[in-house]
């Protein structure tokens, strides 16, 4: 048995085919690092995969890891760092990405990737490769106020590609002693540059919880369709499910 949690992944030709033998992507070969919470996303035959990598060594740090396919899952490149590639300034977990194909070929496929980050207190960060994940840009703020970093705690951001350039990420936020209450961000320069504030997408006042986000085209225009748990009710324990769409200008 091994000592730490590891990513592994299976090929299978076929609806009803058995998978071929599993393949290790992570490069822990120390076993001193936990791998979890992998998310994936397929674009024809590339396959792109991003997790959360926690060091058990003390002082070792928490960082998003990217590796990718381009022969539908056969093999994997090199895992990477993305969140703070050149060194480690920033502990990050709970990534989540999406793609946008473009077109049929896979070097201009747009990747992006967000995730909690804690550079800045916790909050939403994410990154953006414009060539299926050969390289990407530098990690940029999302979640933020007037330009700042929003403050109280960010967590469990999402991230949805609607084309052209625009991308939404969802997220929860939570004051010191208040709910968490969901908000959104918006890119309509393939994230080059991100809203200058957040909006808050709940009304309620309640808790709102595990928001999720979709790529949506509405009269024209491209954005998000959000949705979260919400409690406005006044119950603490059964939570209904709360929509909200948001476009780009």
């Amino acid at each position: 048995a091994r000592a730490t949690r590891d990513i592994l992944v299976a090929n299978s030709t076929g609806a009803t085919a058995v998978p071929a033998a599993d393949a290790r992507v992570d490069n822990d070969t120390a076993d001193s690092r936990d791998g979890d919470f992998p998310a994936m996303a397929v674009a024809v035959d590339s396959v792109y995969l991003t997790w959360q990598d926690v060091s058990t060594l003390n002082n070792g740090g928490s960082d998003v890891m990217f590796s990718r396919s381009t022969d539908a899952g056969v093999t994997f490149s090199a895992e990477r760092s993305i969140d703070d590639p050149l060194s480690e300034v920033s502990s990050s977990f709970s990534p989540h990405l999406a793609v946008d194909p473009r077109t049929a070929v896979a070097t201009d496929d747009v990747v992006a990737l967000v995730w909690e980050d804690r550079r800045e207190g916790t909050q939403a960060y994410a990154s953006v490769s414009s060539n299926g994940g050969s390289t990407f840009a530098g990690a940029k703020l999302v979640s933020s106020v007037n330009g700042e970093p929003a403050t109280g705690e960010t967590s469990l951001p999402q991230i949805a590609l609607a084309g052209s350039g625009t991308m939404v990420v969802a997220y929860q936020n939570r004051l010191t002693a208040g709910a968490s209450r969901v908000y959104v961000a918006s890119s309509i320069d393939n994230g080059v540059s991100w809203t200058n504030s957040h909006a808050l997408a709940d009304t309620g006042g309640g808790q709102a919880l595990a928001p999720r986000v979709v790529p949506i085209v509405l009269a024209g225009k491209r954005g998000g369709l959000t949705v979260w748990s919400d409690f406005r009710s006044g119950t603490k324990v059964n939570g209904d499910i709360y929509t909200v769409t948001s476009t780009a200008p």
